[in-house]
């Protein structure tokens, strides 16, 4: 009877396994597709909002290392990214960032997120971030 409830556990585990394998492959598929296409403005992104779905977006990056003036988080994990007289907070949780600084202009592959505490300076969930050229 034990024996039984083991394979069930081992079952369950490798299938919740490849649940997740497939939807990080499925993700980083998404995110490929989006590294040819061309960056907007976040000016244009907050002009025709898209939520929830990964779009490239590019602009100026501060607030990076430093107390982001819109949050009360001392060492967030996000900056601000300003293009197109609009910006927008970039959160950035598991993405390496070493090698951005304050007021290099980069490109970035995310999420707009409809939720944010301030109304005026959107969240936007990063996936990917790299310098533009």
């Amino acid at each position: 009877m034990k024996t039984k409830y083991i394979i069930v556990l081992i079952v369950l585990a490798i299938i919740i396994a490849g649940s997740v394998a497939g939807w990080f492959v499925w993700e980083n598929r998404k995110i490929k597709k989006l590294e040819n296409q061309q960056a907007i403005e976040v000016g244009e992104l907050l002009k025709n909002p898209v939520y929830g779905k990964l779009v490239k977006i590019y602009g100026r990056v501060s607030y990076l290392g430093e107390r982001n003036q819109f949050r009360s988080e001392p060492d967030c994990p996000c900056f601000s990214l300003y293009s197109g007289d609009k910006s927008l907070n970039i959160w950035y949780n598991s993405i390496d960032v070493s090698g951005i600084k304050n007021g290099q202009w980069v490109t970035v592959i995310g999420e707009l997120k409809e939720e944010s505490p301030n109304k005026e300076f959107p969240d936007f969930w990063a996936k990917k971030v790299e310098r533009a050229l």
